[in-house]
This record gives structure tokens, sequence and C-alpha cells, in this order.
């Protein structure tokens, strides 16, 4: 019985989930060792995300998240993992009583940090309170985004027709286009 289980643990890896924009993810690391060092999620937009990145209908393309767990900590303070790191995991998994284990792990990581993280960020809109910067606060979007982040505070502020879209846009165009003429040569 513990190999048919280990089975599945081994298959269900990854679990990602389409709810209309977004893709929710869920990851179990190390369960090919069957050892459990890990739990994360993550979410993508596919609104945001398929204007940046080349990402195929079937969401099975190695993509890049829009939030993880760590963005959405160090926006909203929330302790992903508390009472789990640091007591209960590592674990590895030999027997059946280590499966059960790896069982409530997950459920209990899903129901106190998923779950609530995948209903916080619903839709894109959440993400405009996290905006309200300055148009060169480039720190201050990289908190939020990591990778892109003037990209995707233009696209977000686009697609929910915020009212400083235009300007904020055209701010970004003329920067770039001096940084051109000042650097021509250089490729990035």
């Amino acid at each position: 019985m513990i190999m048919i289980f280990t089975f599945l643990l081994i298959v269900i890896q990854r679990i990602e989930k389409k709810v209309e924009d977004r893709v929710l993810t869920i990851g179990v690391g190390d369960l090919l060792e069957m050892k459990i060092h890990s739990i994360g999620y993550h979410i993508m937009f596919a609104s945001i995300e398929s204007l940046i990145q080349n990402i195929e209908d079937d969401w099975n393309h190695n993509w890049n998240p829009t939030v993880k767990q760590y963005i959405h900590s160090s926006l909203t303070g929330h302790e992903f993992g508390k009472g789990i790191y640091g007591s209960k995991v590592p674990l590895s998994i030999s027997n059946e009583d280590d499966l059960f284990n790896a069982s409530e792990l997950i459920t209990q990581f899903y129901r106190q940090d998923a779950l609530p993280f995948f209903n916080y960020w619903k839709d894109i809109r959440v993400f405009l309170p996290w905006l309200e910067l300055e148009y060169d606060d480039l720190n201050g979007l990289n908190l939020v985004f990591l990778r892109d982040s003037v990209l995707k505070k233009i696209i977000i502020w686009y697609l929910t027709s915020h009212p400083h879209y235009e300007k904020f846009a055209q701010h970004h165009k003329d920067r770039l286009e001096k940084k051109l003429v000042k650097d021509s040569n250089n490729k990035e």
C-alpha cells in the first residue's frame, strides 16, 4: 500500500490549476528522494505574463510566476509555513506513518498558506495599491515583481484603465529613449 501512495505523491510533485486568468501552483520539493524539504506556492496571471513571456496554451511551459509566496510575505507580512518549517519539515518518507504525516502536512500548508494566498491574489486589481509608487521608484516596484517591474506595472495599469497609465507609459518611454541615445551600443 505504501508503494501506491508513494507513487501518487511522486506523481503530484506540482499541482497546477487554471482559474480564469490565473494559474495556481503548489509544489512539494524533493519527493523523488522520498523527502519533503519544502512546500511552496505561486500564481501566474496570464493577462500579464502572456504579454511578457512566450507562453503556450497548455501552461506546461517553463514560465515565471507573477507572485511567489516570498513576495506575498514581504508585501503583506504573512509568515508562510508557520508551524511547518523548522518543526515538521524536512520530513523523510519511509513508511505509512510518514506518508500519513506528509499528507497531513501538505493539507495543513494548503489550508493555512496556499488557499489564503490564492484568495488574496484573485484579480490583477489587487496589485493596484502596491503600484501607487513614484514613477522612478524601481526598488519599490521590484519588491512587488522582482522582474520586468515597469513593464508589468504598465500592463496592469493599461488592463485596469488606470488614470495615470498614459503618463506613466510616456515617462518610461522618454526615459528609455534617453538611455538609447546616451548608450546606443548597449544591447540591453
